[in-house]
């Protein structure tokens, strides 16, 4: 789905909404104006009985127009997490592009590690924490090598995100595992959509797992951009199998980065925007887990390199700075002069990229 119509269909339901509540409150107006006639020309027991149906009358009334507020705001953050046109799990041996209308176009420039980059990869698949199964492809390195990366993608995207990235660890010596999280790309999923990193930082532990106990990696990198920044920001900060963090444009708190999007590119008022705020992280069980901001300071003395767009308009970059205050040494920060949201730093600055990942890698994990 594009992001006009999942916006055109937002305002849709806002504006249905409001519509219903006027309809409703006008009614009531309407009954009690008419019931205040009646009663004026009714004897004094039946008027007495009218007041009282009135009173039960405008409790109800109000009743709803307060809870339709957060009935609106619960049904939003269902339509934001799923969007009812988007396409969640293409089907078939190989990922497709991600807007069915533009297939066979996009087709003859996304194909697979090997296609695209003349890299030879293996497809593989391993168990998530609810037992459902997560697919990915896994790209080889240099023979003998002790650490690999993990790439975790952004919402409503798949693997192929960080595909154009795969050379640049590639040519180190890294194998790359790049894989879907749930109800991403050919990943099992319960339909729900993302979760900001709730379910999705479980996912990267469950990478991990894999790359360590199956394939016998003794290191591994988690490198996400976006939603699948924070996601290995939160994993990390729990799961001390995860020996680095490289984040590319995360957001630091979820409901704040929900209420953002709300307003910003909704145009919802403020307090519009904080009550789907917290609808969106009740649906998600934002609260049982310990958010990005909370879970950077945890990753200690592991590794994070933190990286932003100064252009970020989805994801402002005050939200990297926001983590790398919080986070504990060793921790770096690269703010991309004019760069746009998550893998467009990398669009916007291929060489210097190339050069701050390196040097990071090299810093900290030697290949053996």
């Amino acid at each position: 789905m594009t992001v006009d119509l999942l916006v055109f269909l937002l305002f849709l339901l806002v504006f249905l909404s409001v519509v219903l509540v006027a309809a409703v409150t006008g009614l009531s107006w309407f009954f009690a104006w008419a019931r205040s006639l009646r009663m004026q020309k009714a004897p004094p027991a039946r008027a007495a009985r009218l007041r009282r149906r009135l009173k039960w009358t405008g409790a109800v009334l109000g009743a709803l127009l307060a809870a339709a507020p957060f009935v609106i705001a619960f049904t939003l953050a269902g339509v934001a997490r799923r969007p009812p046109t988007r396409m969640f799990n293409p089907s078939g041996d190989r990922l497709l592009p991600p807007h069915p209308q533009y297939a066979q176009l996009l087709d003859r420039f996304i194909h697979d590690p090997r296609t695209d980059l003349g890299l030879e990869f293996e497809d593989v698949s391993f168990p998530a924490a609810d037992g459902s199964t997560l697919r990915g492809w896994f790209v080889p390195g240099r023979s003998g090598a002790s650490t690999a990366i993990v790439t975790v993608h952004g919402s409503h995207v798949d693997r192929r995100e960080f595909l154009a990235h795969v050379p640049i660890f590639h040519e180190m010596g890294y194998p790359v595992l790049l894989f879907d999280c749930r109800d991403h790309g050919i990943s099992d999923g319960d339909g729900r959509g993302f979760t900001l990193g709730v379910r999705e930082s479980q996912d990267v532990s469950s990478a991990v797992e894999f790359l360590k106990q199956s394939r016998g990696f003794t290191r591994v990198v988690a490198v996400g951009a976006s939603m699948g920044a924070s996601s290995s920001i939160i994993a990390a900060g729990r799961d001390r199998r995860i020996d680095g963090v490289i984040a590319e444009a995360p957001f630091a708190d979820i409901e704040e980065q929900v209420a953002y999007t709300a307003s910003s590119f909704l145009r919802f008022p403020a307090w519009m925007a904080a009550l789907t705020a917290k609808a969106m992280a009740w649906r998600i069980g934002a609260r049982s887990i310990r958010g990005p901001l909370e879970a950077v300071a945890e990753i200690s003395p592991r590794p994070i390199l933190l990286m932003h767009g100064t252009d970020d308009s989805t994801v402002p970059f005050h939200a990297s700075q926001q983590l790398f205050n919080r986070a504990r040494e060793p921790k770096f920060l690269w703010l991309a002069p004019g760069a746009g949201h998550a893998t467009k730093i990398f669009k916007a600055h291929p060489k210097e990229y190339q050069r701050r990942i390196q040097s990071f890698l090299s810093q900290f994990f030697r290949m053996h």
